[in-house]
C-alpha cells in the first residue's frame, strides 16, 4: 500500500452580513456525498497553500477571496484504492473580494448557502468539518 502526505486547505467565507458560505457535496460524489463542508481541496505540488486556496475556490464556486490567517489546523486520515494518505488541513478566514459576485458551482457540489452562525448547526456534516467550523467561528475576528 502506497502511503503519502497531502496538505489541504479550506475557505472559511465570510460575506458582508457575516455569513458562513457552505456548499454541499454532489450526491454523486465519490467522497463524502451530499454532506456540507467549507470550499477548498488539496495543493498542487510546490503550491503555497494560500495561492492553492484561492485557486480551489475559484474552481469550486467561482469566487474570488481575501484570505486571512489560518483560524484552525487538523488531520485525518484516509484509505482510498490502494493508498493510504495522511492529509493536513489549513482552515482560513476569507472573505469576498465582491459581494456581488454570484456563487457558481463546480460539478463537485449540487447546493450552497449562505448562513449565520446559529444555522450552521442546521447541516449534515461530518464531525471533523463540524469542529472545524466551530474551531473557526470561535477564532479572532481577523476581518
Amino acid at each position: 500500500m502506497k502511503q503519502f502526505q497531502q496538505a489541504c486547505v479550506s475557505g472559511f467565507i465570510l460575506n458582508n452580513k457575516g455569513e458562513v458560505l457552505m456548499v454541499k457535496r454532489a450526491d454523486n460524489d465519490d467522497f463524502l456525498p451530499g454532506l456540507w463542508e467549507m470550499p477548498g481541496g488539496g495543493t498542487d505540488f510546490g503550491e503555497h497553500p494560500i495561492q492553492a486556496l484561492k485557486r480551489e475556490i475559484k474552481e469550486e464556486v467561482g469566487v474570488d477571496v481575501e484570505v486571512g490567517k489560518v483560524c484552525f489546523v487538523d488531520d485525518y486520515f484516509m484509505e482510498k484504492d490502494d493508498e493510504k494518505i495522511h492529509r493536513v488541513e489549513l482552515f482560513y478566514k476569507c472573505k469576498l473580494k465582491n459581494n456581488d459576485t454570484e456563487v457558481r458551482l463546480s460539478h463537485e457540489h449540487s447546493a450552497y448557502k449562505w448562513l449565520s452562525e446559529e444555522n450552521l448547526k442546521s447541516l449534515e456534516m461530518t464531525a471533523y468539518m463540524t469542529k472545524a467550523v466551530h474551531k473557526c467561528i470561535g477564532s479572532i475576528s481577523l476581518y
